[in-house]
């Protein structure tokens, strides 16, 4: 996952068991990571009920929990895009940090949507 490139597990995790210690610094690097506070702090606990006393093998294996943390975390919002109506707009509204992958979805979901036959416009807002 794209969004994950920026972290630096390798330092933390080294081939380490993972103690009380090692989450804390954990929780730390994704609230740095702009994860937010309490997305850290949920992900850190269900981190330690999986690996807690085990040894990790390599960042991969990280990036693989939280991509699967985060994947069931959004399921629930998932829409199918047979559900956007033809008839009335829709909004779809984008928000992330920089450089996580935004304009590139979000022109993907334009040409999905303009290859099946639903007309687009996209509009941009920054706020600083």
């Amino acid at each position: 996952m794209k969004f994950f490139e920026n972290l630096n597990f390798s330092n933390l995790f080294s081939k380490k068991k993972i103690d009380d210690n090692l989450l804390d610094k954990f929780e730390e690097l994704l609230i740095e990571s702009d994860v937010g506070t309490e997305m850290a702090s949920e992900l850190k606990e269900k981190f330690k009920k999986e690996k807690i006393g085990k040894e990790i093998k390599d960042e991969k294996e990280i990036f693989e929990f939280l991509g699967n943390q985060i994947s069931k975390i959004l399921e629930p919002h998932e829409r199918k895009f047979d559900d956007i109506n033809k008839n009335s707009p829709t909004i779809i509204v984008v928000a992330g940090v920089n450089g996580v992958g935004k304009t590139t979805t979000i022109g993907k979901l334009g040409r999905l949507f303009k290859n099946n036959g639903k007309k687009n416009s996209f509009w941009c807002c920054r706020y600083f």
